[in-house]
């Protein structure tokens, strides 16, 4: 499978290719390839995998909204590791540091989960889980350590991997 320009990427998505732009200058997306400056970018299809999810997590959290103030410069009173990030910066880091893959055999979804910790900050996990296997891993409890916490459960989505690849597949061009 040949890489795709972003041109390409921007149409098998489904988005215009602005959106992309600015994803790469908000530094929304993570661990892309380097490229040549003047020539274009190369994207691999994991890489299109990454930026599909992207965009659907996008379209129920606003994942392009930035920083509504600067972070505050350390003080004592927030300096004990307090998460200065906004709830669709976290969301971000947990999706790069996710790795997306699907399941010989079964289908594949991704479960990001909001947690609300006492504090009220939120953090947020992410987890592939095969098909046969969602009904129980969406049920899963907390952590341990979040319910030692007194953290609680606030929402879960759901992304289907396997309908972003057949999607991806379909509009990939040809050799």
């Amino acid at each position: 499978m040949r890489a795709i320009n972003t041109n390409e990427l921007a149409e098998a998505v489904g988005v215009g290719r602005w959106v992309i732009d600015q994803m790469l200058a908000r530094r929304i997306l993570k661990d892309v390839a380097a490229y040549e400056p003047g020539r274009p970018r190369a994207w691999d299809f994991g890489e299109a995998m990454r930026v599909a999810v992207i965009v659907r997590v996008s379209a129920w959290v606003p994942l392009f909204a930035g920083r509504r103030t600067k972070p505050e410069a350390p003080t004592p009173a927030n300096r004990r590791g307090k998460d200065e990030r906004t709830p669709a910066e976290r969301i971000l880091d947990v999706l790069a540091e996710t790795p997306l893959h699907g399941f010989r055999g079964d289908g594949s979804f991704l479960i990001v989960r909001a947690v609300e910790l006492p504090d009220g900050n939120r953090a947020f996990n992410a987890e592939v889980v095969r098909a046969s296997a969602l009904a129980k891993a969406a049920q899963r409890p907390l952590s341990t350590a979040e319910q030692r916490l007194g953290a609680t459960h606030r929402a879960s989505l759901l992304i289907d991997l396997g309908a972003i690849e057949s999607e991806l597949l379909e509009a990939w061009p040809a050799e």
